[in-house]
């Protein structure tokens, strides 16, 4: 049988997992984001190379 220190245990190490989700999912986000926001810079910079290749030639 598990005695009430083994529950506070529980209950405290189940708190700082709901705690640390948020924050981890939230980096994740701004990694994601950050990756995202590089592609579409390098696509537009890939467009404009194009456009001014198709008006020089």
């Amino acid at each position: 049988m598990r005695g009430p220190d083994s529950r506070l245990q529980l209950a405290k190490r189940r708190n700082q997992r709901k705690q640390a989700l948020p924050a981890f999912v939230e980096g994740l986000r701004s990694v994601v984001g950050l990756g995202l926001d590089i592609e579409s810079r390098l696509l537009s910079l890939e467009d404009s190379a194009d456009y001014e290749q198709r008006l020089q030639g």
